[in-house]
């Protein structure tokens, strides 16, 4: 499986870290600015500065841990490009016209909200 990430703080770090399953094959992150020190994992990583970037590598599954804005900013162009996505940040759906667009965007892809605290 290759996995896309949006973000690299204190969630996407401890993410990498836990992916060590043989399923896990690649790694895409978006980040705003390339990490000093990337987290050590044993599945190669690659950085990327766009959304475009991260959907040309094709992941099979994006996870999203950077914040309301990231949801918005990203949400719906992962979905519309037909790949499945799990939001993090659930809060960013209490704004309704963003919940609505997400609702919209998310056939064929899937909307995966997690439950509980992360």
């Amino acid at each position: 499986m290759h996995l896309g990430l949006i973000g690299y703080g204190n969630i996407g770090r401890a993410l990498v870290g836990l992916c060590t399953s043989p399923l896990v094959t690649q790694i895409t992150v978006l980040v705003r600015r390339m990490p000093d020190a990337p987290a050590s994992s044993d599945i190669p990583l690659r950085f990327v500065a766009t959304l475009g970037a991260l959907l040309q590598d094709a992941p099979d599954l994006v996870i999203e841990c950077a914040g309301h804005a990231a949801v918005a900013d990203h949400a719906v162009d992962v979905l519309a490009s037909g790949t499945d996505l799990v939001i993090a940040s659930v809060g960013a759906l209490a704004d309704a016209d963003l919940h609505t667009k997400l609702t919209a965007a998310a056939t064929p892809a899937k909307l995966i909200l997690p439950t509980g605290a992360v």
